[in-house]
């Protein structure tokens, strides 16, 4: 879309919000959107048509038969966006909450919207989704949450896919440890944030140095050993993807509260490619002690 187009569609997602819309869901009460999301009307909207754009951009465009997934499709703030470009039947979003799927679901929200568990999998086939994305899903989820989602959303994601997500990041863990240090007249936030982090410096350290940062808090859905408070750099994600990505974008420039991660998969391979690979994995694997078991399921992959 032009950038006119694209203000068309914003202004036309926005009348959405007071009146009737052929086609457009409802929006849920302030009160669920900001639970949710952390702000409402407008404010909710343009965060989320700006990350759709991102989205869409990275993507090199949209089809109406490019199959979409909303990881963590909570009310449906974003995958709205997505109903200019793709059919309603390629939009697909999972969630851990079978409450804010149900409003989902009242307000009419398209696509196909479906429940999961906290460490279960997705409900989708191998390389069927050619995009997939996340906001502020994994600014919370604990590294062994988070390890298991992004290998499950690599799965789904076709050679050549596309995923984005955002985490926060230096400037939030800097928040925190700005309310550690103060020590009077802080508000209510302030004695949330500073809470989190039994020792903010170290958490900073961890981050810099390339870990994941977690401070477990818990919530309706997800306990504290799958929940809470995350900081996810860049050489963390690289670590865990590896060369599963072609190309791994991050970016934290104040676009967003939080940092962006665009992931492209790498296309798939011929399979002298994925042979070679294998024997040089093997290789590697010898060095390792791994298991003769474990080499075997590798070599059943790529034929």
């Amino acid at each position: 879309m032009t950038v006119v187009q694209d203000q068309e569609w914003l202004e036309t997602l926005k009348r959405s919000m007071v009146e009737p819309v052929e086609g457009l869901p409802e929006w849920p009460s302030s009160e669920t959107q900001s639970i949710f999301v952390g702000a409402s009307g407008e404010k909710a909207l343009d965060e989320a048509f700006r990350f759709y754009e991102v989205i869409r951009d990275s993507a090199g465009g949209l089809k109406s038969d490019t199959n979409v997934l909303d990881f963590g499709v909570g009310w449906g703030r974003i995958i709205r966006c997505f109903y200019k470009n793709v059919s309603a039947q390629n939009l697909h979003g999972v969630d851990v909450d079978p409450a804010i799927l149900e409003e989902s679901k009242r307000t009419g929200v398209k696509g196909d919207l479906q429940q999961i568990c906290n460490d279960g999998v997705l409900p989708y086939a191998d390389k069927s989704m050619d995009v997939a994305y996340a906001f502020s899903v994994f600014s919370h989820l604990s590294e062994k949450s988070a390890s298991h989602w992004i290998n499950e959303l690599m799965r789904v994601l076709k050679p050549g896919g596309t995923m984005v997500f955002t985490s926060t990041n230096l400037h939030f863990l800097n928040i925190c440890r700005a309310c550690k240090e103060k020590t009077d007249d802080r508000n209510p936030y302030e004695l949330y944030y500073a809470g989190l982090f039994e020792d903010p410096h170290a958490a900073i350290a961890a981050y810099e140095n390339g870990e994941h940062t977690h401070a477990a808090v818990g919530s309706r859905f997800l306990d504290k050993s799958f929940y809470g408070w995350s900081a996810v750099p860049l050489g963390w994600v690289q670590r865990l993807i590896g060369d599963r990505a072609e190309s791994i974008t991050f970016t934290d420039d104040g676009s967003f509260e939080q940092a962006v991660f665009i992931v492209k998969k790498a296309p798939q391979k011929s399979f002298l490619q994925r042979l070679f690979s294998y024997l040089a994995w093997i290789g590697r694997s010898l060095n390792a002690s791994r298991r003769p078991a474990c080499c075997l399921k590798r070599l059943r992959a790529i034929l």
